[in-house]
C-alpha cells in the first residue's frame, strides 16, 4: 500500500530520470543554439541598417548636389536669355532704325 519499490521499479524511474536529464540537456543545448542564432541575425540585421543609413546619406548628398547643379544651370540660362532678350530688342530697334533711314533717303532721294 505504500509503494515500496522493487528492483524493476528502481531501474525504470532511474531511466526515466536520466532520459529527462538527457532531455533537459538537449534542450538547453538547442536553446544556447537559438540564441547564437538570434544573435547573429540581429547582428546582420543592425548591419543592413547601418548600411541602409549610409546609403540614404549618400543618396540625399547625391541629391543635394544635384539639385545645386540644376539650380546652378537653371541661373546661367536666366542668365543666357535675358542677354538674348536684350540682343533681339536692340536688333529690334537696329531695324526701326535702319528702316527709318531708308525711308528718310528715299524720300531725299525724289
Amino acid at each position: 500500500m505504500f509503494g515500496t519499490l522493487d528492483d524493476d521499479d528502481a531501474k525504470y524511474y532511474n531511466e526515466q530520470i536520466k532520459l529527462f536529464e538527457q532531455n533537459s540537456e538537449d534542450t538547453n543545448m538547442l536553446l544556447k543554439q537559438q540564441l547564437s542564432v538570434v544573435r547573429s541575425l540581429l547582428g546582420a540585421v543592425n548591419n543592413t541598417l547601418a548600411e541602409v543609413e549610409c546609403n540614404e546619406n549618400l543618396m540625399k548628398e547625391g541629391i543635394n548636389r544635384i539639385t545645386k547643379y540644376m539650380n546652378t544651370l537653371k541661373a546661367e540660362n536666366n542668365v543666357k536669355m535675358s542677354l538674348f532678350r536684350a540682343k533681339i530688342e536692340v536688333e529690334g530697334h537696329i531695324l526701326k532704325t535702319n528702316n527709318a533711314v531708308h525711308t528718310l533717303n528715299a524720300t531725299l532721294i525724289c
